[in-house]
Formats: structure tokens, sequence, C-alpha cells
């Protein structure tokens, strides 16, 4: 008895057949700007290789320009991963200009981050209810940005 509630606790625990989405940086472009600060809006390419949707739960990230300012932010993506398709969604990382540093140009933009999900399944979805299995996948990415364009 106790080895069958080991191999099942391994089975659930193993993911019971699905796969984790495979996550990509699509864009990064300058969404606004004013005197004050800019918005860049990070947009990521997500595909479900599964015959069933995925919930997407959250998603953790950072944003870090090439003079060195970092965002870091927490948000929900708002979405269900189609079975078999690929999904876009978008966030956003905020700038606060210091007074007279306001950058020009194009800069280098790097992105990397965390998308939690809930796995198919009802026993899934109480674990992670419960907080025991939260499964994420992880991406990461680089761009340029002009500065300079009117978004």
């Amino acid at each position: 008895m106790a080895r069958a509630l080991i191999a099942l606790v391994v089975l659930v625990l193993s993911g019971c057949g699905y796969s984790a989405p495979t996550l990509r940086v699509a864009e990064v472009a300058l969404h606004e700007r004013t005197a004050e600060g800019m918005v860049v809006m990070v947009s990521i390419d997500a595909d479900n290789r599964n015959e069933v949707e995925l919930p997407l739960r959250d998603v953790s990230y950072t944003v870090t320009l090439e003079n060195g300012w970092s965002f870091s932010g927490t948000r929900s993506p708002e979405a269900s991963l189609r079975r078999l398709g690929t999904q876009r969604f978008r966030f956003p990382a905020v700038f606060a200009f210091p007074e007279g540093a306001a950058p020009t140009g194009p800069i280098g933009v790097s992105v990397s981050g965390r998308v939690g999900y809930t796995a198919p399944g009802r026993l899934a979805q109480d674990l992670f209810d419960a907080g025991i299995r939260r499964p994420s996948a992880p991406f990461r990415g680089e761009g340029r940005v002009s500065l300079d364009a009117a978004p």
C-alpha cells in the first residue's frame, strides 16, 4: 500500500504527462514617454504544446536597461494558454527619470522572469491552491528600444 501511495505522489509531482509552456520574449518597445519617465512594454509569446489549456497565474519579471536602471514586478497575465497554440501577453516596466537624466537614443534592454501556471487536472489545481506545487516556466531575452521615437 505504501509503495502505491509513493508511486501516486511521484506521478502527480512529475506532471502527469504534460509539458511546460515554452516562453520567448517577442518584443520590447517604448509604450509611453513623458518628461518624468517612460513605460516599456514587454511582449511574451507562450507556446502550449499540450492537448489541454494551461491557466496562467502570475508573471514575475525584471527589466534592466543598459544604463543600470531596473524594474521588477509581478502581474497577472489574465490569460489561459489555449491548447496546441501560441498566445501573446504583455506587461509594463515603468522607469522614472531622475532630474536631468532622461536617456535618449537607442538603449539595450534585458528581460528575465518566470510565468506561473496551473498544471492540468483537479488534483494539480488543489496542490496549486494549497501552495504545495506551483509550476512555472522561465523566459529571458534582450533587445534595443529607441527612446527618441514617439510611441
